[in-house]
């Protein structure tokens, strides 16, 4: 079942109630038996649409991002995949929400390189975090990554 709602922002924090009149179960000796009424309660925080690369430029030993504004965030983070570790690196972090493209230098020449943009916002605060998937506390909450977009520099 998928449900659609407008108007939450991302990061909004939503309970749903969900109700089940009558379902079928098999007991331990497999017989069909008929439960009635079941309603549960799901709590979860909404994410923002991944971000959206529009454009890329390049120079011998730099690239640079072009990405449409995110509505509801907080920042950005240009992340830049490293080929021997095999995991994603934050390249830089962009606090300015009217920033919407960004350089990373320091590349090698005639290097194809991998980026994506994650983008970031607050829940909760620094005296009332929140707790994340692993267990830790914190008051960051991530949304989607944007695809991965590939840019060679020049030689």
């Amino acid at each position: 079942m998928t449900y659609h709602y407008a108007d939450i922002n991302p990061y909004s924090k939503v309970t749903c109630r969900l109700v089940c009149p009558e379902y079928k179960v098999k007991d331990e000796q497999g017989n069909i038996v008929t439960k009635k009424l079941v309603s549960k309660s799901i709590t979860f925080r909404t994410l923002p649409n991944p971000t959206r690369i529009v454009k890329t430029s390049r120079s011998k030993n730099a690239v640079r991002l072009y990405w449409v504004k995110q509505k509801w965030c907080a920042g950005y983070k240009i992340q830049k995949y490293n080929t021997k570790t095999k995991k994603w690196e934050t390249a830089k972090t962009i606090k300015d929400l009217k920033v919407t493209n960004a350089r990373v230098s320091g590349l090698k020449s005639g290097t194809k390189y991998k980026f994506r943009i994650k983008t970031y916002g607050y829940v909760g605060s620094k005296k009332f975090p929140v707790k994340t998937k692993n267990g830790a506390f914190s008051n960051v909450i991530y949304g989607h990554v944007s695809k991965t977009v590939t840019v060679k520099t020049k030689s």
